[in-house]
């Protein structure tokens, strides 16, 4: 196990450097001038514009700017952005937020998920399965904005039932935009843990359990469900970074200010320090949480061992 752990672990570094550096092209080689609108409609004085392209390297080849950002990067300096702000600030202030939406879409998408998969597994083809079989799908059909925007009117605007949007931040106003965010994932790990489960529950093994005379409740909660949620388990884990990644659109109709946020407003000011850091951390969390999953695999299924 431990081999197997330091083996990942050094596999992550070729990855987190392939994908910054992915990302830290992708946003230098947008078009437009980053100097555009520093200062009013009129051009930048020449000194101040040869200040700014040397702060930020922008003169040097793409590769050399890469390496002096890992330098800064390696000191612990995330470097200003184009209005001469820290990043780090801007990042400790958004992250809180992000992780605190993906941790209760996580949540939502762990409970209903499993829970109601479980309940259509056990009563497959009959009105219930049918009827979260319509809701999956239009959950699946919709884009997430519309999702945002429906449940944000009816909900948030005319029925009063919960906040429009997420002003303090707070776990009641966080209920809304953690739904709409883990709607697409919800309805797909409901459908998973219903096939799933459904198939092993067709397993010899299960029918042995049952025709030894335990009840149903041991049959599905310790021999089934255990098999069954591996898939499961695949999915939910890798998901935490995609959602904490696919915030932009949730954050901005919630009025979330968190890594969404900043990330967009990074991108359209051409802000490369600031995407490649929460781009960093972002590939990070998602290492970590497949790591994770792969050492939980072994405490679901005992037949699984890592050498």
């Amino acid at each position: 196990m431990g081999r197997y752990v330091l083996r990942r672990l050094l596999q992550m570094i070729p990855v987190l450097f392939g994908a910054t550096f992915l990302i830290f092209a992708m946003v230098f080689a947008l078009p437009g001038d980053p100097l555009a609108g520093k200062c009013g409609d009129r051009p930048c004085p020449e000194a101040y514009a040869q200040a700014y392209r040397a702060k930020f390297h922008l003169d040097d080849p793409l590769p050399v700017r890469y390496v002096k950002y890992l330098g800064n990067l390696a000191k612990g300096d995330l470097g200003d952005d184009s209005s001469g702000q820290p990043i780090s600030p801007q990042i400790k202030r958004a992250y809180p937020h992000t992780i605190k939406l993906a941790s209760m879409a996580i949540a939502l998408e762990i409970g209903l998920g499993i829970g109601i998969g479980v309940a259509t597994a056990i009563r497959r083809r009959g009105i219930l399965d049918k009827a979260v079989l319509v809701v999956t799908l239009i959950l699946i059909g919709l884009p997430v904005f519309v999702t945002g925007v429906v449940l944000q009117y009816f909900l948030g605007i005319r029925w009063h039932t919960l906040p429009a949007t997420a002003g303090d931040n707070s776990v009641h106003e966080f209920l809304m935009p953690a739904f709409v965010l883990a709607s697409l994932s919800l309805a797909y790990a409901i459908r998973i843990t219903r096939t799933s489960l459904a198939e092993v529950l067709r397993a010899d093994y299960v029918r042995t359990a049952r025709a030894k005379g335990l009840n149903t409740r041991r049959v599905i909660g310790v021999h089934a469900l255990r098999n069954g949620l591996i898939p499961v388990v695949t999915f939910i884990g890798a998901d935490f970074g995609v959602l904490m990644g696919g915030a932009i659109v949730t954050e901005g109709i919630f009025n979330v200010h968190g890594v969404g946020n900043l990330v967009f407003r990074a991108i359209g000011q051409k802000e490369g320090n600031t995407v490649t850091s929460v781009v960093a951390i972002l590939v990070l969390v998602f290492l970590v949480m497949s790591l994770l999953v792969d050492l939980l695999y072994a405490v679901i299924d005992p037949r699984i061992r890592y050498e």
